[in-house]
């Protein structure tokens, strides 16, 4: 193997815990096949055996393999509107997020990011108390058309956006009267197809924004 190679896996196994990454995904094996010396197989992978990979190790190396998370965590979910002052009243007055920021965008770091020409877009952040914020995006320029099943949960893409809540009947009953439609009355999940540590519940609702963007409420409880 490369020196080069060696040197990467080493500095990996001082990062990385071996029950959490495998180099075997981004090193592949070698066998005879693409060899012309015919050495024994090599497996990259510096936490199994080298050579003579046995029956047991070359299963191992079929699980699944994941680098050591990069990611902090969500910072905000960005949704583009056609009418930013209706969806602001929604998301504010009836869902009872804060707006927290209201700005203009433009330029060439916006174009260069999105990969637009001429942007200008009106941008509102709406905060909860806790978890990621959702940032409301207005393009005055350039303009697009709504994709086609927007409304539909199985269309392939992002779908919907999940609010957790305390007590999701007083909340279903608060935004029936603010005349939101739900798709149906509350779901429980059967325990017979998931379950949650200690013995918790999920109960859920599916409902829409003014723009036909998917939303849930869902609620966790013992019971």
């Amino acid at each position: 193997m490369c020196g080069w190679r060696w040197a990467i896996i080493l500095r990996l196994r001082q990062r990385m815990s071996s029950t959490v990454f495998n180099p075997c995904i981004i090193f592949p094996r070698r066998t005879r096949s693409n060899t012309k010396k015919n050495p024994p197989a090599f497996y990259s992978c510096p936490f199994v055996s080298i050579r003579g990979q046995s029956s047991s190790a070359d299963a191992r190396l079929e699980k699944p393999c994941y680098l050591t998370a990069v990611i902090q965590q969500l910072d905000h979910i960005n949704i583009v509107v056609r009418d930013l002052d209706r969806m602001v009243d929604f998301y504010t007055r009836v869902l009872g997020l804060r707006e927290t920021k209201r700005v203009t965008i433009s330029g060439k770091w916006i174009d260069e990011t999105v990969g637009l020409t001429d942007v200008l877009g009106d941008v509102v952040y709406l905060d909860l108390e806790t978890g990621p914020r959702i940032e409301l995006i207005a393009y005055r320029r350039p303009t697009s058309a709504a994709p086609p099943g927007l409304d539909r949960a199985n269309t392939i893409g992002f779908r919907h956006i999940a609010f957790r809540v305390d007590d999701i009947d007083a909340t279903v009953a608060k935004l029936r009267a603010s005349s939101t439609k739900f798709f149906s009355d509350i779901q429980r999940v059967p325990d017979t197809q998931v379950t949650y540590t200690g013995g918790v519940r999920k109960r859920l609702i599916y409902f829409q924004d003014p723009e036909g963007n998917l939303l849930e409420l869902c609620e966790y409880k013992a019971g």
